[in-house]
């Protein structure tokens, strides 16, 4: 058995052992298993058409509060592997943190964490998630910070909560594998509630330096907000992500507009998303794509849920005389939540 495997087995352990202790504590296994169609319109696209089962998400949680001034969360995904030579943990280690609340208005998270970047999109589970904008999943050349060592202040006031953060910026290093980062991630995050939770505005500006050349940076702005009227609700996302001479020395810029139309009634919810996705290189535009994607779930029971989702994407490239394809997914599954202990 390897070291870290080693140490999750020792990880799982105490923690049940310590459910039986001081505190209280918590183990969560959660998935989506799906089945999945896609026709990626390979004539125009070049990209093979393909029909699988697969595990969209799995993790394995361990939270817990220790006293009333210290809580911990750490959270394992199935579907990761490789080591952050930045942080030094295997990238199946998206959460592993510690919260200390020196008062009852101040959270200080310290550890890996997600960066609070974007808006609701970002701020749902990846198994309620059947399609990203662009801003969600960014490019090779102007990646979205993810899950980041660091940390977060989290300031609260009137239900509504100011999060200043500190990560990790980059994994860069030379050709020796030796570390040369040499600037941090920065920024703020903004999370509104107003009228009991019927209107939730969000907002965040991150500034990412790197350790490449000539002063590469990128910045993340989103804005947005969740608006509740009976039992239905609207998402409206704005994204604007920039990365300073990231493309080959060239600028990029990706604006992304997210919408998302929801119905819940009892074990029903159907949900309809449209983004509209714009990538421009050194202010040319590169291509736009108008994505949809059309969801019905089923909640057996609050630990079980049946789903089946339509998701089509319309891409338009603007380069003379190449070829505009439009690919289509269906996915059917199954998505689980199950506190172990």
């Amino acid at each position: 058995m390897s070291f870290y495997k080693m140490s999750l087995v020792t990880l799982m352990l105490a923690t049940g052992m310590g459910a039986f202790a001081a505190g209280s504590h918590k183990i969560n296994v959660q998935g989506r298993f799906d089945y999945v169609s896609a026709d990626n319109d390979q004539k125009k696209s070049g990209t093979p058409n393909y029909t699988d089962f697969e595990a969209a998400t799995l993790y394995s949680s361990f939270s817990g509060t220790v006293n009333d001034k210290l809580d911990y969360y750490a959270r394992f995904s199935w579907t990761q592997d490789g080591k952050d030579k930045t942080d030094g943990l295997n990238k199946i280690a998206q959460y592993i943190y510690v919260t200390h609340k020196p008062t009852a208005n101040i959270d200080i998270n310290i550890g890996k964490q997600f960066v609070w970047y974007g808006t609701r999109e970002e701020d749902y589970n990846a198994a309620d998630v059947y399609h990203y904008s662009l801003a969600g999943n960014g490019t090779d050349t102007l990646p979205v910070p993810f899950y980041e060592m660091g940390v977060n202040v989290a300031t609260k006031f009137s239900g509504q909560s100011l999060m200043w953060q500190v990560f990790n910026a980059d994994k860069d290093t030379d050709g020796s594998g030796n570390k040369k980062q040499r600037n941090v991630l920065y920024g703020v995050t903004y999370l509104g509630n107003f009228m009991d939770g019927k209107i939730l505005p969000m907002a965040s500006y991150h500034v990412r330096p790197t350790s490449g050349a000539n002063d590469q940076k990128m910045t993340y702005l989103a804005a947005g907000s969740q608006f509740h009227f009976g039992s239905m609700y609207l998402d409206v996302d704005y994204n604007l992500f920039k990365g300073d001479k990231v493309n080959s020395g060239k600028d990029e810029e990706i604006t992304s507009i997210v919408t998302k139309l929801g119905y819940k009634m009892d074990k029903h919810h159907v949900g309809f998303k449209f983004v509209m996705d714009k990538l421009e290189i050194d202010n040319k535009e590169n291509y736009s794509e108008n994505a949809y994607a059309l969801s019905y779930e089923y909640h057996v029971m609050p630990e079980f849920r049946y789903h089946v989702a339509y998701v089509m994407q319309d891409r338009d490239y603007k380069a003379a005389g190449t070829e505009d394809p439009t690919f289509t997914k269906i996915i059917v599954g199954m998505k689980f939540n199950i506190d172990v202990l």
